[in-house]
């Protein structure tokens, strides 16, 4: 430590002391004489000319870039030129703008009539056009000219080649179909090669035309109100203006929420809405009536759409282009009184029944009106010559009158109809049923049933009597009966074999099928049934009514009746087919009754009602009890 304080001692004596203090060399370098700059003294410098030639001569040192330049001009030149020729005139190239497509027709026809177009290609490039193919596209709905059940949607025409300058002309023909002021668009494609090369040009036209007027008209009635539950008709006319025969006509109907269909004349050939026309005739009428039932609040307007236009091919029942559009808007309104009539719990206008079975209807009322009602009655009258007078019964003390077939309730018999309250309602019941066969003479298959509601209003109000009415239509349908026997001892063919029947020895039968029909002529009438395991068929057969055949592969037995006549089997005679068959018991069938013929089923259409009949029998077995010969056991095989 002390050494350290010494230096620092010794180095500040000899800082801050006079006399120990040396001054530093002087070690400068003396400056060196540099040499005198190249630069002249005077302002003396080149004149304005002698710069001007040097210039020149420097530029004459390189003369192939100004040639280079005046060729890149020429160049340019003459390249714009030939584009400004080949886009103004044309050239000698192909190109599509010197083909042309012009097309000569009308620019209104008739929907459904046949409409004809001249197509022009002409060429007017300098070179020939090879391989031309024209491609016509028509709009939806478009049928052939030839032949107007072929839908045309395009068509392929193999031009050919045209030559340079030249030109080559086709005709279409086609049918268009829409409504009127339709406006349909033809869509001609051109595509062609040139000669030697490969490539395919192609050129588009389009032609448009109106759709002058439409080949059918429909015009639609109905009432422009109508009562809430009530039922209405609309009425649809549909005739055809067409020169032509119209294919395949279709009339689709758009319903309107809360309505519902309650019957249609002639029957729908789709749901409810849709009717297939078929081929209308030059100025040939068709007419469908429609009735049916529309709900809703008082003074609400409801839409009807009808559409009248062609079907597709191959699905008549689907749309292909609309004819013609018809809207009509009705207004719906709440009567006084409401009333409502149903048959076996449907509120239909329309109802069929079995011949012969007890229908029960129901009348519901309600007064709509904010005040009283009073002395209120309710008349059912039924009628028709199928209606069984003996059958009608009345609950709640109505009173049958068989003098005028009329069902009455009033408060004499039912005293809650004295007096109905605001929104009052209530409902009476009666039952009846129809003949089991109609009475000679008689072909109306038809009751119907007019029910009427009146009530007399409170005495403040100036109304007069109110009324409610609704109608009802009940189509008896036909009962077809049908009845299977087996005979061994009777019958037109000789029956032969043991009787009981023995194990592995042949016995044959004889089977009875006998077809009744109480109502209505039933139309594609079919019976089949199928033998037992066994048993063969003899080919002996006799009918009075269709054909009977057998099918060996599928063991199958089919009577065909084409139309079984209403009354046959009651007012007239019973169709009756007799066959034969063999039955060859095996061991395993021993003390059984072996089946002859077992899952016979008969089908057919009800003509009045269109509605379909069938029904199935139990198998028939050698237990013959029908026959007079039979004994208790003969039906059991022995050994």
């Amino acid at each position: 430590m002390e050494d350290e304080r010494s230096n620092i001692n010794k180095l500040n004596e000899s800082l801050y002391s006079r006399t120990r203090y040396q001054a530093p060399d002087d070690r400068r370098t003396p400056l060196v004489a540099s040499e005198a700059p190249d630069v002249s003294e005077s302002f003396d410098s080149k004149s304005i000319d002698d710069m001007i030639k040097e210039d020149r001569r420097r530029n004459e040192n390189h003369p192939i870039m100004a040639k280079m330049f005046t060729f890149a001009l020429i160049f340019c030149l003459a390249a714009a030129a030939v584009a400004g020729y080949i886009y103004l005139a044309g050239g000698n190239l192909i190109s599509s703008k010197n083909v042309e497509i012009s097309v000569l027709g009308p620019v209104s026809v008739a929907a459904g009539a046949p409409l004809e177009l001249g197509v022009t290609i002409s060429n007017k490039n300098n070179a020939d056009l090879a391989t031309v193919n024209m491609v016509v596209e028509y709009p939806e709905g478009t049928r052939s000219a030839e032949d107007s059940t072929k839908t045309l949607a395009r068509d392929k025409v193999a031009v050919g080649a045209i030559a340079a300058g030249a030109s080559a002309t086709r005709t279409e023909r086609a049918i268009l179909f829409g409504q009127k002021g339709d406006i349909k668009t033809v869509i001609i494609n051109l595509e062609y090669r040139v000669q030697g090369s490969n490539a395919i040009f192609s050129k588009q036209k389009s032609y448009d035309i109106s759709i002058g007027s439409a080949p059918v008209t429909m015009t639609v009635d109905e009432p422009p109100t109508v009562t809430s539950g009530n039922t209405f008709q609309t009425k649809i006319t549909i005739l055809a203006n067409s020169s032509e025969i119209l294919k395949d006509v279709l009339i689709r109907g758009e319903y309107p929420y809360g309505y519902s269909v309650s019957s249609a004349v002639p029957n729908p050939s789709a749901g409810d809405n849709i009717w297939s026309l078929g081929d209308l005739q030059p100025g040939e009428k068709r007419e469908i009536v429609i009735k049916g039932i529309l709900l809703g609040e008082n003074q609400e307007e409801r839409t009807f759409r009808f559409y009248a236009g062609v079907g597709k091919t191959g699905d008549p029942n689907k749309f292909e282009s609309t004819l013609s559009l018809s809207t009509q808007t009705v207004q719906i309104s709440r009567s006084s009184l409401s009333l409502a009539v149903s048959l076996n719990g449907e509120n239909t206008s329309s109802y069929i029944a079995p011949a012969g079975n007890v229908i029960q209807g129901a009348v519901s009322y309600k007064n709509n009106l904010p005040t009283n009602a009073s002395n209120g009655r309710i008349q059912v009258t039924l009628s028709g010559a199928a209606l069984d007078k003996f059958s009608i019964q009345a609950d709640k003390g109505g009173f049958y009158n068989s003098s005028n077939n009329t069902i009455e309730w009033n408060p004499s018999n039912y005293p809650e109809l004295a007096t109905l309250s605001p929104g009052e309602s209530g409902q009476v019941s009666f039952a009846f049923s129809s003949l089991a066969v109609l009475p000679p003479g008689a072909k109306n298959n038809e009751m119907s049933l007019n029910t009427r509601l009146t009530a007399d209003p409170s005495s403040g109000d100036t109304q007069s009597i109110l009324t409610a009415s609704a109608t009802n239509s009940v189509k008896v349908a036909s009962e077809v009966t049908l009845s299977a026997k087996a005979l061994y001892s009777r019958g037109p063919f000789k029956n032969t074999g043991p009787i009981p029947p023995k194990a592995e020895k042949p016995t044959t039968y004889t089977l009875v099928l006998d077809l009744g029909n109480t109502q209505n002529d039933v139309t594609g009438a079919v019976v089949t049934g199928k033998l037992g395991p066994n048993v063969t068929w003899t080919d002996k057969t006799s009918v009075t009514g269709g054909q009977i055949s057998y099918d060996p592969a599928a063991n199958v037995l089919t009577w065909v009746v084409d139309k079984l006549p209403s009354g046959a089997g009651f007012s007239g005679k019973a169709l009756e087919a007799v066959f034969q068959v063999s039955l060859n018991p095996s061991i395993g069938q021993v003390g059984s009754s072996p089946i002859l013929v077992s899952g016979l089923s008969f089908s057919g259409t009800d003509s009045f009602t269109n509605s379909k009949v069938s029904f199935a029998l139990p198998a028939v077995t050698t237990r013959i009890t029908s026959d007079p010969a039979y004994v208790q056991g003969d039906d059991l095989v022995v050994k």
